[in-house]
């Protein structure tokens, strides 16, 4: 009945902009969305612009339901990217970051996100034409240590696709198979940030997100120049298990953002250093987290 499900979005939709309660939170995400259409629909961000998202899908509810995404991610970004400034959006989702870089940064800065799902790059290329961000490229392609063709395989949940992420078709970039051999997967072009860096000769780079599902240690190695060059502010997710399932582990992650120079950070009301015990406390209760790393004055290796 989808008259039913239209009207608890929208009653649910209202609620959640007007009192988004932790109380009413844990009901949307455990209950109400599942409820919900698979759809997209277009709604009005808190921060300013429009998104295509379902309300259905894991990773849109919060979007759709409360206007908003990632809140301490969200506030990082607000805080380190002026207008005029340049951003790489690195694993661009449906794209709330790569619009949220797009109003940040302003039609006197410029935005590259980069996408190995053909969903997503669709996705987030449909919410930028939306908004009119001209100054926002997206990239179908895959980020990783090497250039090439890799596999970009679904990620699985207990044996089958996760239908809590129905329209984010989550994946991994593959090295391993053989692209375009293995069922469920799709070939994917692969670039490495210093190859991008060198096309696009921009001549800085200011911001950099990374979450491309483990790929995050490929993808600093195969940005070590540029990334060393310009110094910009990274977010990095870390995922023990996504690591692991691409080969790489959060102490081969560790070491090579330090590797670079940089020092490390936690949003908790604020950046709060990270040290390994914190790491790991924040993998065992959450699974996985951004970290926030700033360059040291010193740009020696």
């Amino acid at each position: 009945m989808k008259w039913a499900s239209r009207i608890l979005e929208r009653v649910g939709r209202s609620y959640g902009l007007r009192w988004p309660t932790r109380r009413f939170r844990r009901f949307v995400f455990n209950e109400l969305r599942r409820y919900c259409s698979n759809e997209l629909r277009e709604v009005w961000t808190k921060e300013g612009y429009y998104m295509r998202v379902s309300p259905h899908d894991l990773l849109g509810t919060s979007i759709y339901f409360f206007g908003e995404y990632d809140l301490p991610l969200t506030t990082f970004m607000k805080e380190h990217i002026p207008e005029g400034a340049i951003c790489w959006d690195v694993g661009a989702g449906a794209g709330w970051f790569a619009l949220l870089m797009g109003k940040l940064v302003g039609p006197l800065g410029s935005v590259d996100t980069f996408e190995a799902s053909a969903i997503h790059y669709q996705t987030v290329r449909a919410n930028v034409e939306l908004n009119g961000f001209s100054w926002v490229k997206s990239h179908h392609v895959a980020v990783g240590g090497k250039s090439g063709v890799g596999l970009y395989r679904p990620i699985k949940a207990a044996g089958k696709l996760n239908s809590d992420l129905t329209n984010s078709a989550l994946g991994y970039l593959d090295w391993a198979a053989v692209a375009g051999k293995e069922e469920g997967g799709q070939s994917v072009s692969v670039v490495t940030l210093d190859e991008h860096a060198d096309r696009v000769s921009q001549g800085r780079l200011d911001f950099v997100k990374l979450d491309i599902e483990g790929s995050e240690v490929a993808a600093l190695r195969g940005g070590r120049e540029s990334i060393t060059r310009f110094r910009p502010v990274l977010a990095v997710e870390y995922n023990r298990d996504a690591l692991e399932r691409c080969g790489d582990s959060v102490q081969a992650l560790d070491e090579e953002i330090k590797g670079l120079n940089y020092s490390q950070y936690v949003w908790n009301d604020g950046l709060k250093i990270l040290d390994g015990a914190h790491r790991e406390r924040l993998l065992d209760t959450q699974g996985s987290f951004n970290a926030y790393a700033l360059p040291n004055r010193s740009r020696s290796l």
